[in-house]
């Protein structure tokens, strides 16, 4: 609401805008001429339109003084019209009874305040949302988990153009709030304390692929999105899916002709997403504490003095359960990842399973852990016990106590292979050769690589975020080549460092040179310039302090009877080895 003058006796005039659905244009004119009929002497004048048409004629009504006497606003520009004079404090009213804001949830109405000033009362509270056209998706065989990745999200994108052809989403690449999302979702944030927290470049990657899927057909064309507005591209039939905000979800059965339904958000993936569980939430429930406690619990810091906590919560805190033990055994890797490791005392963090890795602490600190390859090394398990308690347990279990004995017989009976000959013949058949005694386990190992690490305090996404990859790649010690070279690693002589140089061309010679104290070997290598034929040739001597000199050489195009081999192990022997049992080229 802006700042207006005072009338006098007579009709007043009021102008009302909004942005939406034709949904929400109804239940608003609807109110208005309720509003109108109690209050004869006042008349409001609605404007409505789609988002964009909203904010571009609203920002000319506001550059010319010239704004609604009541608009839809967001909370993101609150503080710009204040500034500017625009909105009005509705305390005083408020203070009154005029609106009243009992039915508000404890909280909400902040959202409308700017140092102090009510300057907006909340329409509601939502969050980004995801709708599908369900008949589409259910044809397509599509159907979006709990728990389901970007990855996945955009797999399924395919499929329902591949299937049905038809986009599988309207665009959500243009939507600030769901980039604010992603970020998120992938160890980093939309906003930090210093700034913005993505780079240009990750921005940039964001765009591309969007454009990449338009061209696609994966992701409507633009074009026919503005075509439809205020309409969703679903109504239509342009898309299978779009993201919005959950209070709009009731405008899709008034425009379209579908089953239209909410889907779960993907999340970041495999391994990026951070899952944050506290041991006791005292957030999402029926009272809010306050956003104070929210924002620290959300980051493990230690909260607010339940004093200051709205007293309907602190009065029922025996009433919230806690997760004083959680097991999370795996799953074969075919399988969701959904386990996780809950944080202690007042708060924790644990990133997506899928890498193996969790966290378990409080304000002051605590130990996060990962197993390498996790979803490999089924069926490991971590477990967490007594969270509840100042000493909490953490068991990275190798192998479930919960799963099955490892079975560690050979897959087959020997088939009947109990002489040479039989040996030999199944040889012919398969890769593998088999004796009595082969199939044993003995010298198999399973090697598991266990990280820990120890935080103090609990620690901001970013952190988890590096120690993820470190689990899903562990860094490496690796010694330069000339200190290898040096320590003799490779034997006396027999390597030098790594060139810079570039490939030889074709045609050209290359030559390998082994020393050691007894013999000195030349390998030399020639490669054909004829188009379409290869001519190498691989000549080896050996020159021996007591045998004096011997020379081979084998030159491909002669009879396999005529091609000896050197057996040096020079690629162009090796090539003219494997050749010796082939059929001459011609």
């Amino acid at each position: 609401m802006r700042r207006r003058q005072r009338y006098g006796g007579g009709t007043v005039a009021n102008r009302c805008a909004w942005w939406g659905s034709e949904d929400r244009a109804k239940r608003i004119n609807q109110s208005v001429e309720l509003f109108e009929k109690k209050y004869p002497k006042t008349k409001v004048k609605t404007d409505f339109q789609d988002c964009v048409a909203f904010w571009e004629k609203f920002q000319t009504q506001a550059a010319g003084g010239n704004s609604p006497d009541v608009f839809q606003n967001s909370v993101t520009f609150l503080r710009k019209y204040d500034k500017r004079g625009f909105l009005l404090d509705l305390k005083s009213q408020i203070d009154v009874g005029n609106p009243s804001m009992d039915g508000f949830r404890n909280g909400v109405e902040k959202v409308g305040q700017v140092d102090g000033e009510q300057v907006g009362i909340p329409a509601g509270a939502n969050t980004v949302s995801l709708v599908i056209d369900k008949k589409v998706l259910d044809k397509a065989g599509v159907e979006p988990e709990r728990g389901w990745t970007w990855d996945e999200f955009s797999d399924a994108l395919k499929r329902i153009h591949d299937t049905r052809n038809v986009a599988g989403d309207t665009g959500c690449f243009g939507i600030m709030y769901l980039y604010d999302l992603y970020p998120r979702q992938n160890g980093k944030a939309f906003f930090t304390k210093d700034g913005l927290g993505f780079s240009q470049a990750d921005l940039t990657e964001w765009r591309t692929d969007g454009c990449n899927r338009v061209k696609a057909g994966l992701v409507t064309d633009p074009k026919k999105v503005e075509q439809v507005k205020p309409k969703s591209a679903l109504a239509p039939g342009f898309a299978a899916a779009e993201f919005t905000w959950d209070n709009f979800a009731v405008r899709y059965d008034s425009e379209g002709d579908s089953t239209y339904v909410l889907a779960p958000i993907p999340i970041g993936g495999e391994g990026t997403g951070l899952l944050r569980e506290a041991v006791k939430g005292v957030t999402g429930l029926r009272r809010d504490p306050g956003a104070a406690v929210q924002a620290a619990q959300f980051a493990g810091e230690r909260l607010p003095d339940p004093s200051t906590w709205d007293q309907r919560v602190t009065t029922r805190l025996q009433y919230i359960p806690e997760r004083a033990t959680t097991p999370s055994p795996s799953s074969p890797p075919t399988a969701s990842p959904c386990a996780s490791a809950p944080g202690r005392g007042t708060a924790g963090s644990a990133p997506a399973a899928a890498a193996g890795f969790g966290y378990v602490g409080g304000p002051s600190g605590g130990f996060s852990s990962g197993l390498r390859d996790f979803w490999e090394k089924f069926p490991a398990q971590p477990d967490v016990r007594d969270a509840h308690t100042d000493e909490a347990e953490v068991t990275r279990w190798l192998w479930s106590p919960e799963a099955q004995p490892m079975d560690p017989r050979f897959y087959h009976d020997g088939m009947g292979q109990d002489t040479y000959a039989r040996q030999t013949e199944g040889l012919d058949i398969t890769y593998e050769d088999y004796e009595p005694g082969f199939g044993t386990p003995y010298g198999i190992a399973r090697t598991s690589e266990l990280l820990f690490w120890a935080n103090a305090p609990t620690p901001a996404p970013e952190k988890p975020a590096e120690q993820v990859a470190a689990v899903r790649v562990p860094p490496q010690l690796a010694a330069p080549p000339a200190q290898l070279i040096g320590a003799g690693v490779f034997g006396p002589g027999l390597y030098s460092e790594p060139g810079r140089s570039p490939r030889p061309r074709r045609g050209s010679r290359t030559t390998w040179t082994s020393s050691s104290p007894t013999t000195r070997t030349r390998w030399s290598s020639a490669a054909g310039t004829a188009s379409g034929a290869t001519a190498t040739s691989c000549t080896a001597t050996t020159r021996s302090a007591t045998s004096g000199a011997t020379t081979w050489a084998a030159t491909p195009g002669t009879t396999p009877s005529s091609r000896p081999t050197c057996g040096c192990g020079s690629p162009a022997c090796a090539r003219a080895a494997r050749r010796s049992s082939a059929s001459p080229r011609r």
